[in-house]
C-alpha cells in the first residue's frame, strides 16, 4: 500500500550496451518472451525487484545480455526519502481489491491487502519478517530490508565462513552502495534502524534495551541469546559488538553499535573490530 502510493523513477532494461537479442520466439526478444513468461506465471503481488530477479538470470542464460533495474539518476529523486515501485497484480486480484475497497466505503475501515502475497519464490513469514529465498530478510514494521546474514557469513542458516569484524572507518568506507541479490544500494544502518533488531524475550522494550540491555544487570539469566529473531537472523555474531554508519557527534573518535548478547547499544572507538550487517532502504 505504501509503495502504490508513490513515485518511481526506475528503470528496467534488457542490457547495458549490448544489441538486444533476438530469438525468444513470436517475435519477440528473449529479454521480451522471459518478462511476458515470469507475468503469466504471476500468481499474487510482484514489485519491480522481485520481477528484476525472476528475469535476469534466464535472460543471461540465453543471451549475451545481463538485464539492469535501478534509480534513473537525475529523475526528480528525494535524497532520503523511500521510493515507490513499479506493482504487477494479476486481473483476479485486481477484481478482489476493487471489491474490497467497495466494502470499505461501506463500512468505513482499513483495506486489508493481505491476500497479495510478496512475490519471489521461498518467502517465509517469520514474526514481523519475511525471509525471502535470496538471502534477504524484509522488517514488514520498518519496511526495511536486511541481509539474512553478517557479513563473512553465507548459506541457508548463515553456516558457512566466519563473521568478518572491520573497524569502523573500514566499514564505512567498504560498505557504500553495495550489490547483493539483485540490488545495488546495500549499506551500514544508522543506529536507530540497527536497534530496530534488538528482540528481549523476557519481554523487556526495545527502548529500555537500547540503554540498559534486556537485563539490567547485563546478564542471560531467563534471555534467550542472542537477543534477535534467530529464525529470521541465524548465528549473529556474539564475540563484540555491530557498527552503525552513525558516528558519534561529540566525539571523533567514536561510533554508535547494538551488542546482541543482551541488547544493548553503546559507544566503541572507531578502531574496534566489530561485526556488519547491512540493510537497504529507509533513511
Amino acid at each position: 500500500r505504501r509503495m502504490q502510493e508513490r513515485r518511481s523513477r526506475t528503470a528496467l532494461t534488457s542490457g547495458d550496451v549490448e544489441p538486444v537479442a533476438d530469438g525468444g520466439g513470436s517475435g519477440h526478444s528473449i529479454f521480451a518472451k522471459v518478462f511476458l513468461e515470469v507475468l503469466r506465471k504471476n500468481k499474487g503481488f510482484l514489485d519491480g525487484d522481485s520481477l528484476f530477479d525472476k528475469i535476469k538470470e534466464p535472460v543471461a542464460l540465453y543471451a549475451d545480455q545481463t538485464p539492469r533495474y535501478g534509480n534513473i539518476k537525475k529523475a526528480d529523486q528525494v535524497i532520503n526519502i523511500q521510493q515507490g515501485d513499479f506493482i504487477f497484480v494479476p486481473k483476479r486480484l485486481q477484481d478482489v481489491r476493487l471489491k474490497k475497497k467497495k466494502e470499505v466505503k461501506k463500512t468505513g475501515g482499513r483495506i486489508d491487502l493481505s491476500y497479495l502475497q510478496r512475490g519471489g519464490q521461498g518467502d517465509k513469514k517469520i514474526g514481523q519478517y519475511i525471509a525471502h529465498g535470496n538471502g534477504t530478510v524484509t522488517d514488514t514494521k520498518t519496511g526495511l530490508m536486511w541481509k539474512r546474514c553478517s557479513e563473512g557469513l553465507s548459506g541457508d542458516n548463515c553456516e558457512h565462513g566466519k563473521a568478518e569484524e572491520y573497524t569502523y572507518d573500514d566499514a564505512v568506507k567498504r560498505f557504500k552502495h553495495v550489490a547483493y541479490a539483485g540490488y545495488s544500494d546495500w549499506r551500514l544502518p544508522t543506529i536507530d534502524e540497527l536497534r530496530t533488531l534488538v528482540y528481549c524475550s523476557n519481554g523487556t522494550s526495545q527502548q529500555d534495551a537500547w540503554d540498559k540491555g534486556c537485563n539490567k544487570d547485563y546478564s542471560s539469566d531467563g534471555l534467550e541469546i542472542p537477543t534477535i529473531n534467530q529464525q529470521a537472523f541465524p548465528n549473529t555474531f556474539l564475540d563484540w559488538a555491530y557498527w552503525s554508519g552513525s558516528p558519534l557527534a561529540y566525539y571523533s573518535d567514536s561510533a554508535w553499535s547494538v551488542y546482541f548478547n543482551f541488547g544493548y547499544s553503546g559507544v566503541g572507538s572507531r578502531s574496534n573490530d566489530y561485526a556488519v550487517r547491512l540493510v537497504r532502504g529507509g533513511q
